[in-house]
């Protein structure tokens, strides 16, 4: 389904907008009217949700909604006012999950080793549906940008214990698991 539609960001009428348009090119159109910088979006597996940095609340915070303009919603409503920065998002392969980066947690140690590091921290996962990101990473290295692998699959079985590995490295969803562990 994300091969029928293409995402983007263009500057072109405004400080960066959220576009999509067929496969072919054809049906351009503006996801977004936000006086806002938006960036980075990502297209759903199934072609029907986009998600993407904005800085409407200030930061970068992740704004997921349907890709006909409806449902609009800031993925951590509850972190609107922790400045952070969260990039780079996308959408895990059974769409349940936006794996992206973030600065939430500081740098580690990456100061020494650049003129500046990449602003991109660790990487973190949350549920579409809504709930808290989990962390996936915790080192001194760049995490991103990023893309669902095994890695990253990985680590949000090993951190949620809502994935388990069937066989290679496919993954399936486990239902029986509670969202809140403690």
């Amino acid at each position: 389904a994300a091969g029928r539609r293409i995402v983007f960001r263009s500057g072109g009428d405004g400080s960066g907008r959220v576009y999509v348009m067929d496969g072919d090119g054809t049906g351009r159109r503006r996801l977004t009217d936000a006086d806002a910088i938006e960036t980075m979006p990502a297209l759903s597996p199934d072609g029907d949700r986009v998600v993407f940095p904005t800085d409407r609340a200030g930061g970068r915070k992740l704004w997921i909604q349907r890709v006909d303009g409806s449902q609009g919603r800031f993925l951590e409503p509850d972190r609107l006012d922790v400045p952070d920065t969260s990039m780079h998002p996308r959408f895990s392969p059974d769409g349940r999950w936006v794996v992206f980066t973030s600065d939430r947690a500081g740098f580690n140690d990456e100061w020494p080793l650049t003129w500046f590091p990449q602003p991109y921290g660790d990487l973190w996962a949350v549920p579409v549906a809504g709930g808290a990101a989990v962390r996936l990473t915790q080192n001194k290295w760049e995490d991103g940008p990023n893309d669902w692998g095994y890695a990253q699959l990985r680590e949000l079985g090993r951190a949620t214990g809502g994935l388990r590995q069937t066989s290679g490295v496919r993954f399936e969803r486990r239902d029986d698991v509670r969202e809140d562990a403690s």
